[in-house]
């Protein structure tokens, strides 16, 4: 799974209805403790890194980061 953080709640928002057109799995979670201590939202989904930036550049979506979930960690990209 691919895991994007955001710097505002309306960047997470405006990913969130690009990214649902084409992603059955995709939700909004709070950011892990993992990756932040402060509190936001993440994008969780399983589609692929260079669809995730894809989205972001067309739609002028700024992210913070974009990391790879696995085995309950999380790898920057």
């Amino acid at each position: 799974m691919i895991v994007v953080t955001f710097h505002q709640l309306t960047d997470a928002l405006m990913f969130e209805e690009s990214a649902k057109k084409n992603e059955p799995e995709f939700r909004l979670i709070p950011v892990p403790r993992k990756i932040s201590s402060s509190c936001g939202l993440a994008a969780r989904t399983s589609m692929s890194v260079e669809d995730v930036k894809r989205i972001l550049a067309e739609e002028g979506i700024e992210s913070d980061g974009i990391y790879k979930e696995e085995n309950n960690d999380y790898l920057k990209l």
